[in-house]
């Protein structure tokens, strides 16, 4: 008797953690869809003419049916107050090539807007990590607001590795909790000193709803994953992640 509810705890323990082990399997796409990003401050006195040349310039060379979609952002509060950011996606690369042979459109960029920038804080590619992330059905890129941080990634083995599994913890969390508020997790393509490792962010439909959101993702990751998992989940971020940045951009409509 007593070896027989060995063999059944241990099997007990083998599909536990079999099943435990698929909860964690985080499926990577062959590309992951990518943004460009560029962070713009406009000489005093001509924002209205900027804003009014980057619709113009998108209208014409952007937006097309099918193809990725412009947004120009306002940095209200936070680091980088003060400047715009254009970005463009979700793309692939092959995007950017083609992107390059459209007749007029440099051209149209350096004789319509550039002089009217004052500086060009900077300009990079940012990967959207769609397995890490969380998108309810009515994924949408053009929200009033963003709430955006910064993470540097500690310096320890596997810790990138762990992020990424916190990350897909709280995604699976917030799904068994059909939570109604998104977010979406970006990597730099390309890396400096002052570039963050990765990014949150959170959209949103006004300054208010920042406040007002509600979701408790720690009953929902204990769910899924057993009581407890969420201080677990809590300890282990705080160890492995340091927010270094944060800001609120909003919408230029």
């Amino acid at each position: 008797m007593k070896k027989l509810l060995s063999i059944i705890f241990l099997g007990t323990i083998v599909f536990g953690c079999k099943d435990m082990d698929s909860k964690d399997t985080i499926e990577w796409p062959d590309m992951l869809p990518k943004f460009e990003v560029s962070f713009m401050m406009p000489h005093d006195g001509k924002a209205n003419e900027f804003v009014e040349q980057v619709k113009l310039h998108d209208s014409k060379f952007h937006n097309k049916e099918g193809g990725p979609t412009t947004s120009l952002r306002f940095i209200t509060t936070g680091m980088n107050a003060g400047y715009y950011a254009w970005a463009e996606g979700p793309m692939q690369y092959a995007y950017i090539d083609e992107k390059g042979k459209i007749d007029g459109h440099q051209e149209d960029w350096d004789l319509n807007i550039s002089p009217l920038i004052q500086d060009v804080l900077s300009t990079n590619y940012y990967s959207l990590q769609t397995p890490i992330s969380y998108t309810n059905e009515t994924l949408n890129y053009d929200a009033n607001i963003l709430e955006v941080f910064g993470y540097k990634i500690a310096d320890k083995p596997n810790a990138r590795r762990e992020v990424r599994k916190l990350l897909h913890r709280w995604k699976n969390a917030f799904e068994a909790g059909s939570s109604t508020t998104e977010f979406r997790v970006f990597f730099p393509m390309l890396k400096d000193n002052f570039e963050s490792d990765f990014y949150i962010v959170w959209p949103h439909e006004s300054m208010e709803s920042i406040e007002t959101w509600e979701f408790d993702v720690n009953k929902y990751v204990d769910q899924v994953y057993g009581k407890g998992a969420s201080k677990s989940q809590w300890k282990k971020w705080n160890e492995l992640t340091e927010v270094v940045e944060g800001s609120y951009r909003s919408l230029v409509k």
